[in-house]
C-alpha cells in the first residue's frame, strides 16, 4: 500500500473486531483508537499536499467523505458565499465561544444604549390610571433571553455539532459495511440550502423587518400607538420628554436588526438539529442486522447521546418562548411591573386574595404572543420528529423500545411536556408563575447534568 494511502474505514472496523476479540466494549475502544489514528494521518496528509479529486484509498472510498474531511470540491464550495456554507462556518467548533459571546456582547451593548437614552426603566400612566413599567431592562425577552438563555443554546448546539462530526458520526460509520456510499456532513448541509434561505426570509425579512415597520416605525412616525400596548419602543409617543421620536426609531431599528440576526441563528440551529436526525437515519439505513446486533451498545449509545443533545437545545428553546410570553402577557395585565405581577400570582396560589387580571382596555395582542406560539410549534415539532425518526431506526435494526420509567427517552418526553404545559399556563392558570419557576429550575438541572446512558434491551 502506498505511503500516501491510509487504512480504510472497513478495515478499521474489522481490525477493531479482531483486536477486541468480539467484546462490545473492547471493540468500541479499538474503533475509537483506530479512528483517532486515521484522523491524525489525514490531517498530516492534508497539510503536506493539496487535496485532489483523484485521491482515494485502496477501496475507491474517499476517506475525506467518510470522515468529513473536505474534498477539493468541498473546499471550493466553502470559499463561496452561499448562505448554508457561511452559516455552517458560524457554527463550527472553532467558534465555540465566539458566537455565544457575540450574542452576549450585543445584548450588553443594547442595554448600555437603553441606559444612555434613559429608557432602561420607565413607568407611565395608562389611560385607565394603571401605572406600567415598560423599561427595556425590565423585559425578560430582551434581557434574560439574550444575556443567558440564547448564548447557552448556541454553546450547546455548537458542541453537539462538533461531537457529531468528530466523534459520533465517524464511530457510526465504522460499523457500516459500505461507508463509501455515505454522503459527507458538508454535502448534507449543502443540500439544505433552500431551508436556510427560507429561515433567513422568515426571521430577518418578516419577523424582524416587517414586524418593526408595523409595530414601531409606523406608530412612531404617525405619533399614534394605535391598539398596540405601549412598551420601551413606543414610549416616545406618550412620553416625548423621555426620548425623542428619531432616537426611538433608531434604537428600535437597531434592536430589531439584532433580533433578526439572533432569530436566524436560533432557527437555523433547528435546521441543523433536523439535519443531524436525517444524517443519523441515512447512515443507520446502511446497516445490516448482523452488524447492528454486534455493535448494538455502540449504536444505541450514539443515538441516545445525539437525542439528548437535541433535547437540551429544545428545552432551552422552550425557555426562550416562556420569556417572550411572560413579557407579552404582562403588558396586558393590570400590575405595575412584571415582578409584582409574578409575585401576586404566587400569593394567589397560596390562598391570598390578590387580583391578577388583564388590562380591560381594548388593545391588540402583542406580536410576541403569536410569535412565541409559532416558536413553540417549531420547537416541539423538531423534538418529536427527531425522536420519532431516531427511535424508528433503532427499532428497525432490532434495538427494542424500552418501557422502563427511568429510561432516557421517558425522562426527555416528560420534561418537554412539563415545559410546554408551563408555557401554556402563563396568564391563564392561577399559579402559573410556580410552574414557570419549576420549569426553569428543571431546565437548569437537565442542561447542566451529565448524560447517564442506560442500555435498552435488544430485540
Amino acid at each position: 500500500m502506498s505511503n500516501q494511502r491510509n487504512i480504510s474505514s472497513t478495515n478499521c472496523r474489522w481490525l477493531a473486531r479482531i483486536f477486541g476479540c468480539g467484546e462490545a466494549d473492547a471493540v468500541s475502544d479499538w474503533q475509537s483508537a483506530l479512528l483517532a489514528a486515521r484522523r491524525l494521518f489525514l490531517e498530516i496528509r492534508a497539510h503536506e499536499q493539496p487535496l485532489t479529486t483523484g485521491q482515494v484509498d485502496d477501496e475507491d472510498e474517499s476517506p475525506n467523505a467518510a470522515l468529513n474531511y473536505p474534498t477539493a470540491q468541498d473546499a471550493q464550495e466553502r470559499k463561496s458565499l452561499s448562505i448554508e456554507i457561511q452559516t455552517m462556518a458560524m457554527f463550527s467548533s472553532e467558534r465555540a465561544l465566539t458566537l455565544p459571546l457575540v450574542v452576549f456582547a450585543g445584548a450588553c451593548s443594547l442595554a448600555l444604549i437603553a441606559l444612555g437614552l434613559n429608557i432602561h426603566s420607565v413607568i407611565y400612566e395608562q389611560d385607565n390610571g394603571i401605572l406600567k413599567q415598560v423599561g427595556f431592562l425590565w423585559a425578560p425577552n430582551w434581557t434574560v433571553v439574550f444575556l443567558a438563555v440564547l448564548p447557552t443554546f448556541l454553546a450547546h448546539l455548537i458542541e453537539l455539532l462538533r461531537s457529531w462530526r468528530e466523534e459520533l458520526r465517524p464511530q457510526l460509520l465504522l460499523v457500516l459495511a459500505a461507508p463509501r456510499d455515505v454522503q459527507s456532513w458538508g454535502q448534507r448541509v449543502v443540500e439544505a440550502r433552500q431551508s436556510f434561505l427560507v429561515v433567513f426570509f422568515v426571521t430577518v425579512i418578516i419577523a424582524s423587518g416587517y414586524n418593526w415597520v408595523v409595530t414601531h416605525l409606523t406608530p412612531l412616525l404617525d405619533g399614534d400607538p394605535g391598539r398596540w400596548p405601549i412598551d420601551w419602543g413606543r414610549i416616545a409617543i406618550v412620553r416625548p420628554e423621555i426620548v425623542s421620536i428619531p432616537a426611538a426609531i433608531a434604537f428600535s431599528g437597531l434592536v430589531f436588526v439584532y433580533n433578526g440576526f439572533t432569530a436566524y441563528l436560533f432557527f437555523t440551529g433547528h435546521v441543523f438539529l433536523l439535519l443531524l436526525k436525517n444524517d443519523f437515519s441515512r447512515i443507520v439505513k446502511g446497516l445490516n442486522r448482523d452488524d447492528a446486533q454486534t455493535n448494538a451498545a455502540s449504536i444505541e449509545m450514539i443515538a441516545v447521546t445525539l437525542m439528548d443533545g437535541i433535547f437540551r437545545c429544545n428545552a432551552l428553546g422552550i425557555v426562550i418562548t416562556i420569556m417572550m410570553k411572560l413579557q407579552s402577557d404582562f403588558l396586558l395585565s393590570s400590575n405595575t411591573n412584571i415582578v409584582d405581577w409574578l409575585r401576586a400570582d404566587i400569593l394567589m396560589t397560596f390562598g391570598q386574595e390578590v387580583t391578577v387580571v388583564r388590562d380591560p382596555i381594548t388593545r391588540a395582542i402583542p406580536p410576541g404572543s403569536l410569535y412565541s406560539f409559532l416558536c413553540v410549534l417549531a420547537i416541539v415539532g423538531t423534538f418529536v420528529l427527531c425522536q420519532a425518526k431516531i427511535r424508528h431506526e433503532l427499532s428497525r435494526i432490532g434495538l427494542g423500545w424500552s418501557g422502563r420509567w427511568k429510561s432516557p427517552w421517558t425522562s426527555m418526553n416528560s420534561s418537554m411536556l412539563f415545559l410546554v404545559l408551563s408555557y401554556f399556563s402563563i396568564g391563564v392558570v392561577p399559579g402559573f408563575s410556580v410552574l414557570v419557576l419549576l420549569s426553569l429550575l428543571l431546565t437548569v438541572y437537565l442542561v447542566s447534568k451529565p448524560l447517564k446512558y442506560v442500555p435498552m434491551s435488544v430485540a
